[in-house]
């Protein structure tokens, strides 16, 4: 019988190779196709144009290919998000029709009607929804048992759903700027001058990361529906039991996140403000005194 031996698998395995200098082989290949033009322009053009000609000439190439090799945007690599856009400018574009200008405009009815503090969702249609975040696990990561394991759990989930059950994968963009002014606004109060400064220059990481890298974050939303609320919730807690013992972070979502939710819904790309009111909630600001109001 042979031996089982254990070794470390690295926590990128599914970023591609790096084969030189930090460089995988798609960006050392623009570069390399890049340099390799500049080359072959600089002997075809050196007998007829001065030398210092050329080097201005090609220090805006070099520098867009650098750019394009090493830049990102929208968690792409920017020659990547370049190539799509080309392609979305070469697809077949599709008219819209459009209501004539006598046409009457009405109201847009959402489906959802009301949040409960508790997270339930009254639907336009009279039915209720619950929803349950969840967290992702790394599967790649584990041994061959554990994956069983993994999808053991998710096939039991499955075959325990009766009724219409829905999962929503997004991605949206992660706001720093707000934990980075309460940490400005923390660091104020530590007693210790060097907590102080250390919290400082977290807070100015955070904005740089943000500035320099647009973080993006991937949620999972599950979404049970159905005729009783008291039914939908019990639906929500078995997805969550079921799921957390797969080794994914589960919870049914309260009032508050819903909320957050749907305004994300309708501005996916706007960053993220936590603590939105619910929809039916009153909303009180406390009167100064009459001590604070004299000069």
């Amino acid at each position: 019988m042979s031996r089982i031996r254990a070794a470390s698998v690295p926590a990128d395995v599914t970023q591609p190779d790096r084969i030189f200098a930090g460089l995988t082989a798609r960006q050392l290949t623009i570069l390399g196709g890049t340099a390799a033009g500049l080359w072959l322009a600089h002997r075809l053009l050196s007998p007829l144009l001065p030398g210092i000609v050329l080097l201005i000439g090609a220090i805006p190439i070099a520098a867009i290919a650098i750019a394009v090799t090493i830049g990102r945007r929208d968690g792409l690599g920017l020659d990547r998000w370049l190539w799509h856009a080309m392609r979305l400018a070469r697809a077949p574009k599709r008219h819209a029709a459009v209501a004539a200008p006598e046409a009457q405009v009405t109201v847009l009815r959402l489906p959802a009607t009301g949040v409960d503090a508790d997270g339930t969702v009254t639907l336009l249609d009279g039915q209720y929804a619950v929803l349950v975040g969840v967290g992702t696990v790394g599967f790649l990561l584990r041994g061959p048992d554990d994956q069983d394991s993994v999808l053991d759990g998710y096939t039991r989930w499955c075959a325990g759903l009766s009724g219409h059950t829905q999962i929503t994968v997004s991605t949206r963009p992660v706001d720093l700027d707000h934990p980075a002014d309460r940490i400005d606004d923390g660091a104020d109060t530590l007693p210790d001058p060097g907590l102080a400064a250390v919290a400082a220059d977290h807070a100015r990481f955070l904005r740089q990361l943000a500035a320099d890298r647009d973080p993006l974050r991937r949620q999972v939303v599950i979404t049970h529906r159905g005729p009783d609320p008291a039914s939908v919730r019990r639906t929500a807690t078995h997805t969550v039991r079921a799921l957390s013992g797969t080794g994914a972070n589960a919870r049914i979502l309260d009032g508050t996140t819903v909320t957050d939710l749907l305004y994300a819904a309708a501005d996916p790309w706007q960053p993220t403000v936590w603590g939105h009111a619910l929809p039916d909630a009153i909303i009180t600001a406390t009167r100064p005194s009459r001590t604070e109001d004299q000069p």
